[in-house]
This record gives C-alpha cells, structure tokens and sequence, in this order.
C-alpha cells in the first residue's frame, strides 16, 4: 500500500512540472554583463537582477526596444536569506516578461538611485530577446 501511495505522488508531482523544471518559465540572472536567449512565443521569460533595496538603488527595464515581450506584472523584489533582524540586506529583483509576437529586440536594465536625475546609473546590462 506504502508503495502506491509513493508511486501516485510522483505521478501527481511529475504532471504537475513543466519538463524545464521552471513552472514553462525561463529564468536568466543578467546582473554580470549582457545576456541573449531565445523564446517560444507564449513563453514567459524571468530576469533576475541582483541588488540592495536598502541602499536606495533599484534596478529598472525599459522595454521600449523588445516590442515582441510584454512585462508581466510589476518586479518582485526577494530578500536574500539573513539572520533574524539582520538589516542591510541584499536581494534579487525580479523581472517578468511574456514573448508575444516573433521578432527580436533588446531589453536594457539600469541599476541607480531615482532620486539623482543627473547621475548615471551605476550598473547597467541589456537582454536581448528573440521571440520564434
């Protein structure tokens, strides 16, 4: 009987889990350097960006130059794990695109204060995307 019941829970867990491991969402951390990938269309594509919301810095998109994704709600921001009542701690923000029509465009992110209008950001990075 034990053994049933173990072989239906992974039958229930397997047809529950996309084949990706990811819930049939693409997950890239673009904080180092520029990164590229390629999407189904109807494909959600996740962009993790690591950070500190503490410091006053957050990261921001400009889709403005992928017209073929469309953002998904707004960012998340996860803390990192840390001590209770541990302050100052990093994150990771993360950035939820669907690929909705064919083509290719670049997503560019900006890591900076929005208060300082007239300074550069002082991270940067840039995804580009092909939707097929």
């Amino acid at each position: 009987m034990k053994t049933l019941l173990a072989a239906a829970a992974c039958l229930l867990v397997a047809s529950c889990t996309s084949p990706d491991g990811n819930g049939g969402e693409t997950v890239i951390d673009a904080t180092e350097g520029a990164q590229s990938v390629t999407l189904p269309t109807g494909r959600t594509l996740a962009v993790r960006m690591k950070g500190n919301a503490t410091t006053g810095f957050t990261w921001t998109c400009d889709a403005s130059g992928a017209p073929g994704v469309t953002p998904v709600g707004t960012p998340d921001y996860v803390s990192d794990m840390s001590a209770p009542g541990m302050t100052g701690v990093g994150g990771t923000w993360i950035f939820r695109f669907r690929a909705a029509t064919a083509g290719k465009g670049e997503l560019k992110f900006a890591y900076a204060r929005g208060w300082e209008r007239d300074v550069p950001p002082i991270k940067s990075s840039a995804v580009t995307v092909t939707v097929q």
